[in-house]
């Protein structure tokens, strides 16, 4: 038996009010089912603890909270806060386009079969870019902050000025965590 404590990760900012995605609750619900374990708090959590995260955690967190593998935590662990976004799954719109250091493009190119067709971007000029190439396949484009999830933190851009005002809204995360279109 082994109980399951919700794990949200401060280091990603992914619900600052520490408020629980309906989803993530879902999930942990039916783990603690199989485990024969109950739901509970952080604060409740010892050696026999399964952590279901709101998101990847953060290996300083992994360490402090004790996951070491498989068998302690449902999804992965990250070396870098922003693997766990969105931003390290679509690949660059061209081979030469800015990028920090953290982002990986082998990574991105590995993954391309597995993820939705789009581009990750961190310039105004590579975003304008990518939303050319998309508009080239006539697919629809949306326009989403990376290390949102359930949807938010995104918009639908059909035009150049609405591509715009989305890259002027997101301000200087696009050269710190990117956008995907």
């Amino acid at each position: 038996m082994k109980n399951v404590v919700l794990l949200n990760n401060p280091v990603l900012e992914y619900r600052p009010d520490g408020s629980v995605p309906v989803n993530i609750r879902a999930v942990a619900t039916r783990i603690a089912g199989v485990l024969g374990g109950d739901i509970r708090t952080a604060e409740q959590a010892d050696h026999e603890t399964y952590y279901v995260p709101f998101a990847a955690v953060h290996k300083p967190l992994a360490d402090q909270k004790g996951i070491t593998g498989a068998g302690d935590v449902y999804g992965g662990v990250v070396r870098e806060p922003q693997h766990a976004d969105k931003a390290i799954l679509h690949e660059l719109p061209t081979q030469d386009a800015a990028h920090p250091e953290w982002y990986s493009p082998h990574f991105a190119r590995a993954v391309g079969e597995v993820v939705l067709p789009g581009f990750t971007t961190f310039t105004r000029e590579d975003t304008a870019l990518a939303f050319e190439h998309m508009q080239t396949k006539e697919l629809s484009v949306r326009f989403k902050d990376p290390s949102n999830t359930g949807g938010l933190g995104q918009r639908l851009v059909r035009d150049r000025k609405e591509l715009s005002d989305a890259i002027t809204d997101h301000g200087s995360k696009l050269t710190e965590a990117g956008v995907v279109l």
